[in-house]
């Protein structure tokens, strides 16, 4: 698996500000501090699915109305030249059941101009269904179908994505008649284009609103005047941090 980024088609532009140990360590306190983290982070337990959960969830993951691993990256290179979203197998490393079980009700909330659909589930009483055509063996299933797609994708094993990709043409670059391959490539380049079109224009848009908000902060600095020397320190009570700038830097 590749450890340095799951949006392999992204061309990143996050500069190297050469931090040093200390300052990637208040950084990390910092961002921690933030978002209401605990130290050392513990990963959140899943549920483990039974045998009829894991079969209906591949129901759902191949589905005609929602066909996950058309996007998605999945190891084979002829799928993943013109795929357009991360391998499922790095979710249950990477993402929390809580985060990921809103991304899959409202995509478009979390990162407006995502690719990824929105209105895959609907509410149904106290539970959200899938928002498509479902074959019978959900008829007595009274689990909400959102979470079982939560767990189903933090719990994929690279033995369960290859059984998935075998059975869909699209995941394999499988057996297609010319027409529908020719079609096919269009469609995914076309969706590609869009996708890194989106990702750039947030960039953009995110790269301005930095710029600016460093110029207040400059100003606001210039304004209250440099603190220098290696025995400054800058400390951030709110959140409990302590920062002993190097020798010859200033805040």
């Amino acid at each position: 698996a590749n450890k340095n980024g799951v949006r392999l088609y992204l061309r990143a532009r996050m500069p190297t500000f050469n931090f040093s140990p200390n300052e990637l360590r208040t950084l990390v306190r910092f961002f921690l501090a933030v978002s209401s983290q605990q130290e050392p982070f513990i990963k959140e337990p899943v549920n483990p699915l039974t045998d009829q959960e894991r079969t209906l969830a591949r129901q759902l993951f191949t589905s005609q109305q929602a066909p996950c691993l058309k996007c998605h990256l999945t190891g084979n290179p002829e799928h993943d030249k013109n795929a357009s979203a991360p391998n499922f197998l790095q979710a249950g490393e990477r993402l929390k059941p809580g985060w990921t079980f809103r991304w899959l009700l409202d995509p478009q909330k979390v990162i407006p101009g995502t690719a990824m659909p929105s209105e895959l589930f609907k509410r149904d009483g106290e539970r959200w269904v899938f928002n498509g055509e479902l074959p019978e063996s959900f008829n007595e299933y009274k689990g909400d179908h959102a979470d079982l797609l939560v767990r189903y994708m933090l719990q994929l094993t690279p033995a369960e994505q290859a059984r998935l990709a075998a059975g869909s043409p699209s995941a394999t670059g499988g057996t297609t008649t010319t027409g529908e391959s020719k079609n096919a490539a269009t469609q995914s380049s076309t969706h590609h284009a869009r996708t890194r079109a989106r990702a750039d224009a947030r960039q953009r848009k995110y790269r301005v609103r930095a710029s600016a908000e460093t110029g207040r902060a400059r100003q606001a600095r210039r304004r209250r005047g440099s603190v220098r020397g290696r025995e400054s320190v800058v400390s951030v009570r709110q959140y409990g941090i302590e920062y002993s700038p190097p020798q010859g830097r200033s805040w």
